[in-house]
């Protein structure tokens, strides 16, 4: 078995190499995991709060819902008979808790013709008739279902969008004399909601169990028409409460995309305790992670400038090390030296010669003995000495 002899030479180069590698590698390893907890952490983060404030919300709607039921529940056995308008206002004059949460309140016999509400005569008109709302409906055609909480419906007293609250009215003998109707104003839902800080594309919402939206911050144009009517966004609601289990375990936490806007939100669903209603609350997930993402995107820019650089550099050193490479072994290389510096000691002692031998001829001639070089003999062709000729 044998090896390259360039085998060893190349030992250098690829250690460089896996060591760039390495480095590079653990360099995006660690970006990449480092971004990925943060993403997590901030996802955390956000889901505790959401939560805290579904929970909040939770508390605030069921305060609200069952305040006014406590004030209907009040004028049941009230009145013997059927109030009229001044009966009402009196009444309701001494509830301040009405202030700016109701519309107006009203009551209509057993036929379903409003006989008294709180609000003026001159917004009234003709007699009206709810005997086709099913918030009167339910309080007549069957058992005593209690506090009942309508979609959203636009008055025929107020003209306004409102959430009708209705419960039967007894005479104090007990006896059925009509229904009591509290209009709740959707814009102090809003109010309240619009509180909460969910950013720009978040949303505070409160639905019906059926999917009807009775309030929403921000709102959206038609939805109240979309609740009174049936939409099919109301069916995908209901079928988005079943698939998170707010149906089943009351409560939902984590990722859900609206079937209102489309928007993907980090948020908490909460079914109201004791109330067909839920509470929602989420902020948008492209503005929960929009710090996140601009700093990954940074740092990836900055990571492949590393990279870059890493690699240009083990670039530099290999070709460094090829060249060292080319010129062999370190003992061949000491003796190569040893050869040029005789090469050139053997130039240095030719030179030393040459300028000796100029300096010579620049005196004048050769002395040997006691004879010399004259010239040439005058007779017979002859170089000539000091004594005896000799010739050629």
């Amino acid at each position: 078995m044998s090896f390259s002899p360039h085998t060893g030479r190349s030992w250098p180069q690829i250690g460089v190499g896996v060591f760039c590698l390495l480095v590079v590698g653990l360099l995006w390893a660690s970006l990449l995991t480092y971004f990925r907890q943060a993403e997590r952490s901030t996802i955390d983060e956000i889901q505790d709060n959401t939560n805290n404030l579904a929970l909040a919300l939770e508390e605030q709607v069921k305060r609200t819902i069952l305040g006014l039921n406590q004030v209907m529940l009040f004028t049941d056995g009230e009145f013997n008979r059927l109030p009229s308008d001044a009966d009402l206002r009196r009444w309701a004059a001494r509830t301040p808790y009405l202030i700016g949460v109701s519309l107006q309140l009203a009551v209509a016999d057993v036929n379903g013709n409003i006989v008294a509400s709180t609000l003026p005569t001159s917004q009234r008109g003709e007699p009206t008739s709810i005997a086709d709302r099913e918030h009167f409906r339910v309080q007549i055609e069957g058992a005593d279902p209690g506090l009942f909480i309508s979609k959203p419906v636009l008055g025929r007293v107020s003209g306004r969008w409102s959430i009708q609250l209705s419960r039967r009215l007894h005479d104090r003998d007990g006896k059925l004399i009509g229904v009591i109707v509290l209009s709740l104003d959707p814009a102090y839902l809003q109010d309240r909601f619009a509180s909460l800080d969910v950013g720009p594309r978040g949303v505070v919402v409160l639905y019906r169990e059926d999917g009807s939206v009775l309030a929403r911050n921000p709102a959206l144009l038609d939805m109240y028409e979309r609740s009174a009517h049936w939409d099919p966004s109301q069916a995908a609601i209901s079928d988005m409460l079943t698939k998170a289990g707010v149906y089943s375990t009351g409560a939902f936490s984590g990722r859900i995309r609206s079937p209102l806007d489309g928007v993907e939100r980090i948020g908490s669903l909460r079914r109201v305790a004791g109330l067909p209603l839920v509470v929602g609350i989420g902020l948008s997930v492209e503005e929960v992670l929009a710090l996140v993402r601009r700093t990954r995107r940074l740092a990836l820019w900055l990571g492949s400038l590393v990279t870059l650089v890493l690699i240009l550099l083990a670039g530099l050193l290999i070709a460094e090390l090829n060249l060292q490479a080319r010129g062999g072994r370190p003992e061949e290389r000491s003796a190569r030296v040893e050869r040029l510096r005789d090469a050139a000691a053997a130039v240095h002692d030719v030179r030393s010669a040459s300028v000796s031998a100029k300096r010579l001829l620049a005196g004048g001639g050769w002395s040997s003995g006691g004879g010399g070089f004259s010239g040439f003999s005058g007779g017979g062709g002859s170089f000539g000495g000091g004594g005896a000729g000799s010739s050629w």
